[in-house]
């Protein structure tokens, strides 16, 4: 069974930086312009889990929190950067693990590992 808890958008330009140290990865900075924020859950025992108690949101309606930040996504104001990896095969898209304090916002919060593909490829593809 699976169950969307959240959903979490945000906005920038991406800057492929060179390759990474990971095998098949490159090192890519994400800018944050904005950062939009729902809720798809109202289990209040879910919604204090992820944080999300005090941010105000409504269930099921987008709200932009690029000002405020909200849990674990802090401000734009405060990390308008995440330093990630990104790599792409057939499987699909890859990016980094995120650190156990969950902070990318500067060079050396960036991934050492690399997750699941998380967009499987349509088509054609050529390795990185």
């Amino acid at each position: 069974m699976t169950m969307r808890t959240f959903q979490f958008h945000t906005g920038g330009d991406c800057t492929i930086t060179g390759p990474s140290t990971v095998p098949g990865a490159f090192e890519a900075t994400f800018e944050e312009d904005w950062k939009h924020l729902t809720q798809l859950t109202t289990i209040p025992e879910v919604v204090a889990g992820l944080g999300l108690t005090d941010c105000g949101l409504t269930p099921n309606l987008e709200a932009d929190i690029s000002a405020e930040g909200c849990a674990a996504w802090p401000s734009v104001a405060d990390c308008g950067q995440d330093f990630d990896l990104l790599a792409m095969d057939a499987n699909g898209v890859y990016f980094g693990v995120r650190p156990d304090d969950n902070n990318m916002c500067s060079p050396d919060g960036r991934p050492t590992a690399l997750l699941m593909p998380v967009v499987p490829l349509q088509g054609p593809t050529q390795a990185p």
